[in-house]
């Protein structure tokens, strides 16, 4: 039950807003601290295209660039050494970023990406169009102070 003032309602409405407002900023506030807190290894993507890209020790200092078709994929692998130069990694809608060893990538290249990788110029992406219904957008992305590209797959299904 409220207390009875001598407050014109005017004064009492705007001290109820100001009430209100005060507790939805501490609940954004509070949020924004959760979000923050996150452990970097517990980190899933949320939605692709990806913004950034992190690792378990947290964000790296990164910059997208191009859109790879499959025969850019190919010309990279070919200019560059797997095990040495390049870094990939694949993005999944629900689930961590993930990222591959060489060994790993070769095995992922010839039994789920190959094949299914979009085309760098492509403006709509029909699933049908790709085995088992999924697909992947691929981008280079280059570190700060490197000059060795990271290769992201986006997977779309």
């Amino acid at each position: 039950m409220e207390a009875i003032t001598s407050e014109p309602l005017a004064v009492q409405l705007r001290r109820r807003a100001f009430a209100l407002l005060l507790k939805s900023r501490l609940q954004v506030n509070a949020a924004l601290y959760r979000r923050r807190a996150m452990k970097p290894d517990e980190r899933i993507v949320t939605q692709i295209p990806m913004r950034e890209l992190w690792t378990d020790r947290g964000p790296l200092t990164v910059a997208r660039g191009q859109s790879l078709g499959p025969a850019d994929v190919a010309a990279v692998l070919q200019t560059h050494k797997i095990t040495t130069e390049l870094r990939f990694a694949v993005a999944d809608v629900g689930h961590p970023l993930r990222w591959l060893d060489p060994v790993e990538f070769v095995a992922f290249w010839k039994t789920d990406a190959r094949g299914r990788v979009v085309g760098a110029e492509a403006t709509a992406i029909r699933l049908e169009d790709f085995p088992g219904e999924q697909c992947y957008v691929v981008s280079e992305w280059r570190e700060v102070n490197s000059e060795a590209p990271i290769l992201l797959f986006e997977r779309h299904h």
